[in-house]
């Protein structure tokens, strides 16, 4: 499911937000990563400098990270899951976590809250 918003009647519609619905993660380890720098090693411009990611349950946040400072935990959950590994010192932000029964959010944003750009959330099953 997409969702487009109006920023006012000069501007016109944007993607701005995407929501999904999945089966339930709950008691599995997850991978979640905020990319921004790391997308334009696949040719993609634009994208955000310093993305911030939050997990929410609920209304409670239980992750948040800004620059995944080189984990070797994150590192071999991506190779684990066959996601590409980030670059050293990339800004992109990366969380592993187990979730708990209830619902969830992963939100995306600028850790500056000043610079917009285009950013991507991935969630994998870490086996």
């Amino acid at each position: 499911m997409k969702e487009l918003r109006s920023l006012g009647a000069a501007a016109p519609p944007q993607h701005n937000s995407c929501r999904a619905r999945a089966r339930s993660f709950a008691g599995r380890t997850l991978l979640i990563r905020g990319m921004g720098p790391a997308l334009t090693s696949f040719g993609i411009s634009g994208a955000l400098a310093d993305p911030a990611l939050t997990i929410y349950q609920d209304s409670k946040v239980i992750a948040t990270n800004e620059g995944w400072a080189n984990s070797a935990a994150i590192t071999t959950a991506a190779i684990q899951t066959v996601a590409f590994t980030l670059p050293r010192g990339s800004k992109d932000s990366a969380v592993l976590l187990t979730l708990n029964p209830g619902a969830h959010t992963a939100q995306i944003k600028s850790a500056k809250n000043a610079s917009s750009g285009v950013a991507l959330i991935e969630i994998y099953e870490v086996p």
